[in-house]
């Protein structure tokens, strides 16, 4: 018989079509989700630097201050570190940068400015020319040279062959291109594509917010990534306890600004520790997802080959009358169920790109949906190939083995009563496995929603559905602050002149995004070491800010043109920062003292105080926050804000035609909607929303297909029983309710069993809800769902029970 099955398994597939084109269908789809899947979580999370020679070794190093992480680091410990370390194999330091790459119309590119050894660290290769070297980076300003990415070298610069050696205007300098680094390279940080990297010398043309800033020389600034790559045979334990070391050094070295400083040495280079838990939480709750819709329709393929194998019962009869062996019927149908396994892996291969890139729709869109995940890596079609062999043997070995334990001399006079009770009974385990599946995955993504809505329900503070912003920075023009100052505020009032527009603004920051600006308040007469002191984060904005936001003003009054250079220095308060430094007392009139870094206090007259508003997340409770006037404290930073009638998105291009009239050589860095930029803060919940609302549903109609064919099924074999049942005298309404009553019982066993699984998942998903403590409503609103679904499954038999004969039933009996 070894060579029977190869040919019959495909006169079998000939004689039922339809089935073999939807378990390969059910089968594409739950292998292609789960490849898809696959591709972004090891791109994300398990994928080294593309480009980057064993990039597995290396390490992120950031700052600490008493045992809290601050991130970026000075290059003055750079130095130093490189000098002293006896773990790393290389310490590379880099800072990203816009750059303005003069032409018409002008362009921002994404730019780095690294240490002489970074390509080196790394190992990238050169795709023409060389790489930045140590010897490019010895003389402040010295040597102006960049290197390209391949990306930007084919995309933008037209793949020119004369590359090498051609200048680029940036920031208004001459750099000339010395080499392109070679594809798939794009910079270390993940979803953050470089195009251009400059030699660390050449900071003062880079840094043009602050060009006489010492960058080079201060050990307080934090403006640096550190990225270091261990030595062979070094253990991450060890490079910590080394940076521990040379930390205590600096310490005793430099007590002004060294004093309770660390370093935090973590793996996976291309993100933060916290960036990557945030990735790794929503993966890991969408790979889970996935993996029970997988199996959600393994059970349904289950279930279709189960009566299959009903159908071909006297065929695998027959066989075995033949001289077929039972081994020689089981490995037959498990042959058959490992091509239907390749079609379906095959056609999953296939749609998975799609899936992905639907995937990465809903993550941040200048985060993970950057991803360049590659379905045909060997890693993603490895994973294909074992999900594709763990589905033949989920949904395949129960038919094999019903057909293989066949009863021979039953199954020749009808058939089996015995094979027929363990089919039904497998059946019916497969579809409460289904529903019980579903229940879990629905009543999670209720969870979810119900946070969701909550979330939607804050009162932010603001106003956000009605204001376009647009970003820029004078800097690169080389603006001098009066110059600044006067331009954005003449731009504001062209703006404010324009048709539609209600109110306009400038702000350095807006809500729902983290802020930079953070100062140290404290009531004038007092010191930070013996008075009340808050640290509060503060925005430079311009009058009417607060109208064009819809923030209430609590008391006192806005800024106005007369809060100018020269006159008294004044601020706004939030409500928070008020109750904090004089609680009980009216604020308007005080002075404040704020003070900055390793600046001198400076003395501020509050003239009012602002409401409440959730500006860092909304997520967030308010904060303490203060405001100081756009004229008397300059920053070449700004956003313009305008609120306007009607859709914001609708205002874009008009703004963009106001600001290039303005100045057409200033570039616009960001052209968006406060709705989309509040809707970006919340992309990991939306993420999750949509993401689990989609496999829900698919999961509940799966399951629904599950109850429906089993229900159907069982009917079709109770067509005696049904006809004996009216033959006594029973209605048709019986009948049917019959069949109802099997689709509940065996949705309400699925349900029982679901829920606990729901219970139990419910810190998978903490880091998603926001005010959604309790499960009752999910407990009462989706048993009640699927008792809807299970008895909308069953109305088709019931119907088609009710219209059967008994007469013609026991006529053909």
């Amino acid at each position: 018989m070894g060579n029977v099955f190869p040919g019959m398994d495909l006169r079998s597939f000939r004689k039922s079509p339809g089935l073999v084109v939807t378990i390969v269908l059910l089968l594409a789809l739950g292998i292609g989700a789960n490849t898809a899947l696959f591709s972004m979580f090891s791109d994300v999370l398990l994928r080294p630097v593309p480009g980057a020679s064993a990039s597995a070794e290396f390490v992120r190093v950031r700052r600490t201050l008493k045992g809290k992480v601050q991130g970026n680091q000075s290059y003055p410990d750079c130095r130093d570190i490189q000098q002293q370390t006896r773990t790393l194999d290389g310490l590379a330091a880099e800072r990203l940068v816009p750059l303005l790459f003069s032409g018409s119309p002008a362009q921002i590119i994404a730019g780095a400015i690294v240490t002489g050894n970074y390509f080196q660290v790394l190992g990238v290769k050169a795709a023409a020319g060389r790489l930045l070297g140590p010897e490019d980076d010895l003389v402040p300003g010295g040597h102006p040279v960049v290197v390209v990415s391949e990306a930007y070298w084919r995309g933008k610069l037209g793949r020119d062959p004369g590359i090498v050696g051609r200048k680029l205007i940036l920031n208004g300098h001459a750099f000339v291109v010395i080499g392109v680094a070679a594809a798939p390279f794009e910079g270390v940080e993940f979803g953050e594509a470089t195009s251009i990297w400059l030699p660390m010398m050449m900071v003062r043309e880079v840094m043009t917010r602050n060009p006489t800033y010492g960058w080079l020389t201060e050990r307080r600034a934090g403006w640096l990534t550190f990225y270091g790559r261990l030595k062979p045979r070094t253990t991450l334990r060890a490079a910590r306890a080394d940076l521990d070391i040379i930390a205590r050094r600096l310490e005793l070295s430099y007590p002004e600004s060294n004093a309770g400083r660390g370093f935090q040495v973590s793996a996976h280079a291309n993100m933060s520790p916290e960036q990557r838990a945030g990735a790794m939480d929503l993966l890991v709750l969408l790979s889970v997802a996935v993996c029970i819709v997988l199996l959600i329709t393994c059970g349904n393929v289950a279930c279709l080959l189960l009566a299959r194998a009903a159908a071909r019962v006297r065929e695998m009869s027959i066989r075995l009358a033949l001289g077929a062996g039972r081994w020689d019927l089981m490995r037959q149908m498990l042959a058959e169920s490992m091509l239907l396994g390749i079609g379906g892996c095959a056609l999953g291969l296939a749609i998975a790109p799609q899936l992905l890139l639907l995937f990465q729709k809903s993550w941040s869109p200048g985060g993970l949906s950057s991803s360049s995940a590659s379905i045909l890596d060997p890693w993603s079609l490895g994973f294909a190939l074992g999900v594709s062999f763990l589905a033949v043997l989920l949904f395949g070995i129960a038919p094999a083995w019903i057909a293989a334990t066949v009863d021979l001399s039953s199954a020749l006079k009808a058939s089996s009563p015995q094979t027929g009770r363990t089919r039904g009974w497998l059946q019916r385990g497969w579809v409460i496995a289904q529903v019980t599946l579903s229940v879990a995955l629905v009543a999670g993504g209720s969870l979810v929603l119900r946070s969701m809505q909550k979330v939607l329900a804050i009162d932010p503070g603001y106003r956000a559905d009605q204001v376009v912003m647009a970003s820029m920075d004078l800097s690169i023009l080389g603006y001098t602050a009066e110059r600044g100052t006067q331009f954005y505020l003449n731009l504001a009032e062209r703006v404010a002149g324009l048709p539609g527009v209600r109110s306009v603004s400038l702000g350095k920051s807006s809500p729902a995004v983290d802020w930079s600006d953070r100062v140290v308040a404290f009531r004038e007469g007092e010191t930070p070491e013996s008075g009340r002191t808050v640290s509060t984060d503060m925005n430079i904005v311009a009058p009417a800010y607060f109208r064009t936001l819809g923030i209430p003003l609590a008391a006192g009054r806005d800024f106005n043109p007369a809060d100018r250079a020269g006159s008294q220095a004044v601020a706004i308060v939030s409500k928070t920062l008020a109750n904090s430094l004089w609680p009980g007392e009216n604020p308007i009139g005080k002075k404040i003292m704020a003070m900055e870094s390793r600046a001198a206090p400076e003395s501020l007259m509050v003239i009012g105080v602002a409401a409440d508003s959730r500006y860092r997340s909304v997520l967030q409770e308010p904060s303490s926050l203060l405001y100081v006037p756009l004229a008397q404290n300059y920053d070449s930073i700004a956003r313009l804000m305008v609120s306007v009638n009607g859709a914001p998105s609708s205002f874009k291009a008009t703004l963009r035609h106001a600001i290039e009239q303005a100045n057409p050589d200033l570039p616009i860095r960001t052209l968006d909607t406060l709705p989309e930029q509040v809707t970006r803060s919340l992309w990991r919940r939306r993420a999750a929303l949509w993401l689990l609302t989609l496999f829900g549903v698919l999961g509940l109609t799966l399951a629904c297909a599950g109850v429906h064919g089993v229900v159907a099924y069982s009917t079709m074999q109770r067509t005696r029983e049904i006809g004996i049942r009216m033959a006594l005298g029973a209605d048709r309404a019986s009948v049917s309710g019959l069949v109802v009553r099997q689709a509940l019982k065996l949705t309400g066993i699925g349900i029982v069993l679901g829920l606990p699984i729901a219970l139990w998942s419910k810190p998978l998903l903490a880091s998603f809800l926001y005010g959604a403590g309790s499960l009752e409503p999910v407990l009462a609103a989706v048993p009640l769902l699927f008792g809807i679904i299970a008895a909308a499954a069953s109305f088709g038999p019931a119907r088609q029970a009710a219209a059967i004969d008994p007469a013609i039933t026991l006529r053909q009996e």
